[in-house]
C-alpha cells in the first residue's frame, strides 16, 4: 500500500539578487515515500540574465522528474538540470516560440542538491517549472 501523496508549494528560501536574479528552493523535511512539487514563474525583460534553482531530493526518493514550460517572444533562453554529481540530465534551449523539456520519470535519483540553471540572452517571455518528487 503505497503512502498517502502530499503535496507541498516550496517557497523561496533565497531572495532575488539584482544582476544574478538568484533564488534558491529547498525543503528540510521532506521524507521519502511523500511527493514533493515545487516550482516556479519568472519573467525575462529583454535583459541577459541567470537564475540558479537548488532542488531537494531526499535519501529513499523512488523518482524524480522535471518539467519546463518557457514562451519566448524575443530572444534565446536555455535550461540545465544537474543531478549532485554534476552530471547533466537535460539541456536545452530555443529561441522564439515554445520552449519544453521533460526529463520524464528518473528512477532512484541520486539524493542531495539539484541545480536547475535558467539563462536568457536578451530574452523577452514567461517560464514556469515544475519539480517533482516521490
Amino acid at each position: 500500500m503505497r503512502p498517502p501523496i502530499l503535496s507541498i508549494k516550496l517557497r523561496a528560501l533565497g531572495c532575488l539578487l539584482m544582476g544574478s536574479a538568484l533564488v534558491a528552493l529547498g525543503a528540510s523535511a521532506i521524507e521519502a515515500g511523500t511527493t514533493t512539487t515545487s516550482g516556479e514563474s519568472f519573467s525575462f525583460d529583454g535583459n541577459s540574465a541567470e537564475w540558479s534553482f537548488d532542488l531537494a531530493v531526499p535519501e529513499g526518493a523512488e523518482m524524480a522528474r522535471l518539467e519546463v514550460l518557457t514562451r519566448i517572444r524575443s530572444g534565446r533562453v536555455s535550461w540545465t538540470l544537474r543531478d549532485p554529481g554534476g552530471e547533466a540530465r537535460l539541456s536545452i534551449h530555443g529561441a522564439d516560440g515554445t520552449l519544453v523539456g521533460d526529463t520524464g520519470p528518473m528512477e532512484n535519483p541520486p539524493a542531495g542538491t539539484w541545480k536547475l540553471t535558467a539563462v536568457s540572452e536578451r530574452a523577452t517571455g514567461r517560464a514556469r517549472f515544475e519539480w517533482r518528487v516521490e
